[in-house]
């Protein structure tokens, strides 16, 4: 399972209370779970500017066991950030250098038989222009070819039945 996103270092924190984040809401992120470890999460921290869409996110995410608010003013908040940064497994939503490049290396014959038996589409796969989004910590490609295009999980790309 490919994971686009940047580790979560604590070096990080000072940048983003420089850049005036007022707080990080943690979620479950699947991508981020460690290979062969299935006691173990992965999670996404989303930095927030403002209390309020920080409020609104969190509140969205109430089938989420695993989701938390934490205010970087506040010292126990903060010593709680630390303590999740020590564990590992904890990203942020910044995805890693050539992301794209190194996802449609990676899923080349996959993304293929994807433009072909599941769109339909028959150009040369230099024509198609991938990229990858993340939303409610789930990974999305969007794939794009003349005036088509299509936004799907990338674990769609990934599972592909008809993928020898």
């Amino acid at each position: 399972m490919f994971n686009p996103l940047h580790p979560f270092e604590p070096r990080f924190i000072k940048a983003f209370q420089q850049k005036g984040v007022k707080a990080f809401v943690k979620q479950t992120y699947q991508r981020g779970r460690p290979p062969f470890e299935e006691n173990k999460e992965g999670f996404v921290m989303i930095h927030f500017e403002r209390a309020l869409a920080a409020q609104q996110y969190y509140d969205v995410l109430n089938d989420d066991p695993n989701r938390e608010l934490l205010w970087l003013g506040e010292p126990g908040d903060l010593n709680r950030l630390h303590q999740l940064l020590a564990q590992g497994n904890v990203f942020m939503m910044l995805k890693v250098k050539d992301a794209e490049r190194r996802a449609r290396k990676l899923l080349d014959k996959k993304i293929r038989a994807f433009i072909e038996y599941r769109l339909h589409w028959y150009p040369g796969l230099d024509q198609v222009k991938f990229s990858l989004d993340v939303q409610f910590g789930e990974v999305y490609a969007r794939l794009r070819f003349r005036a088509r295009e299509i936004m799907v999980k990338l674990a769609e790309i990934e599972n592909a039945e008809y993928v020898l």
